[in-house]
């Protein structure tokens, strides 16, 4: 398509798209501007990434870029603090981060879940082939913590212990997972497959165990944020490694401060989803009661994780 045809049709839309940013840049929000900007602002994304592709002017290529990172700022900027600030990280700006990167977000899981389920696998066909993979001593340590969890009471000043130490662990292996994105996303990639390997080898392994239950019971609740945000750590790293990879009509330094931009609700969700996880997994998870409710809780923990990852902050609320 010539450039002449592409600014005709789309003129419009640009025009719209800009009288929008105006608004909302100055506090004059009007009906639907906010819900249908995440829409109209991929739609010049795309819009921007043809004309860059097709090599149209210079000119149409900053008009686009330009309306591009308005709209991006506008998006992710941080415009408030305290527990407004919160609010709208976990009512809007989280949940919708995270379905911007939807394609990342399935691609992660696979990385993660792949080696884990097929572990699994190995394990349920050969449960010898664990000694094969990890050291011995580890295998007893991990025997031994569940071994008999169902007859320990563990005292409240243990459980904050835990939960800091929880705090420090979990944190520590997603930041890992989102700084690996640095080394063009390869980094992120390899934690993800590890975690998922030795989760899936520890999974597997107690799977065949005749405490199996001591062991599910403890890890079924608090693994629906802990596990999730470990691919989202992913997601955010990999987000900063293909700016660094494919910059596209941005100049890199550009790309990779927009991605990071981009990737910054990610890792506020996914930090806040550790804290949970590990508040769980300190107060709640060594709670010993009838095991079926127990699982029954997680069932719904889990579809509450992913029913707000993909419909929280469709609507704007102030």
């Amino acid at each position: 398509m010539k450039q002449e045809q592409f600014e005709k049709r789309n003129q419009n839309t640009w025009m719209v798209f800009e009288n929008t940013l105006d608004r909302i840049e100055t506090g004059q929000i009007g009906d639907g501007d906010i819900e249908n900007f995440d829409r109209s602002y991929r739609q010049i994304c795309k819009h921007l990434s043809l004309a860059a592709d097709r090599h149209y002017s210079t000119q149409l290529v900053d008009q686009l870029n330009q309306l591009t990172t308005r709209g991006h700022q506008l998006f992710y900027r941080p415009n408030s603090r305290g527990l407004y600030g919160l609010w709208r990280l976990v009512s809007w700006d989280f949940p919708r981060a995270v379905r911007a990167e939807a394609q990342l977000f399935w691609w992660c899981n696979l990385i993660f879940y792949g080696p884990f389920i097929a572990m699994m696998i190995l394990l349920y066909i050969d449960p010898e082939l664990v000694y094969n993979v990890l050291p011995r001593e580890q295998i007893v340590q991990v025997e031994e913590m569940y071994r008999n969890a169902d007859k320990v009471e563990q005292s409240a000043a243990s459980r904050f212990a835990m939960f800091g130490h929880y705090i420090f662990n979990n944190i520590s292996i997603a930041f890992r997972t989102f700084a690996g994105g640095v080394f063009l996303g390869i980094g992120s990639i390899l934690i993800m497959l590890f975690n998922g390997f030795f989760i899936g080898t520890i999974f597997g392994h107690l799977s065949q165990m005749p405490y199996s239950e001591n062991f599910f019971s403890f890890v079924c609740t608090h693994g629906a944020f802990e596990l999730t945000a470990i691919v989202l750590a992913g997601v955010a790293g990999f987000r900063v490694g293909l700016a660094f990879i494919a910059p596209g009509a941005l100049s890199r330094r550009e790309a990779l401060r927009q991605a990071g931009e981009r990737a910054l609700p990610i890792v506020y969700g996914m930090t806040l989803f550790l804290l949970i996880a590990a508040f769980i997994e300190a107060f709640y998870s060594p709670i010993h009661f009838y095991a079926p409710l127990k699982y029954t809780i997680a069932a719904i923990t889990w579809a509450g994780v992913f029913a707000y990852l993909a419909l929280a902050g469709r609507s704007y609320g102030s």
